[in-house]
């Protein structure tokens, strides 16, 4: 039988006011991540979350490899919504990239 990690650190509570369920956890996203509305979305959601505890952050977003020049072309199509945002490529992509061009070196 297998319980997720929630229900097994609910199951160690002495005193259960209540009753255990079994439950799956669902994608985060209902559309495929290259699809506009959802790019959209994640940043929407991101600005909202960061912008609740520090009005004046601004909002980093970091993107795979194929993500991020859509990401980029959703911060420059709606340049007032997008103003203050930041959009980066992952960290494994820039060292894989790294990488590569010092094995070319070598």
């Amino acid at each position: 039988m297998l319980v997720t990690w929630s229900a097994h650190n609910a199951s160690q509570v002495r005193n259960l006011d209540f009753e255990l369920r079994m439950f799956a956890l669902l994608p985060l996203l209902g559309n495929q991540a290259h699809v506009v509305s959802t790019i959209r979305h994640a940043i929407d959601k991101i600005k909202e979350v960061v912008s609740y505890p520090n009005p004046k952050q601004t909002p980093v977003v970091m993107a795979d490899q194929h993500l991020f020049p859509l990401a980029k072309q959703k911060q420059w199509n709606w340049p007032k919504e997008y103003d203050s945002l930041v959009v980066v490529m992952g960290a494994l992509y820039i060292e894989m990239a790294a990488l590569r061009m010092a094995d070319n070196f070598l």
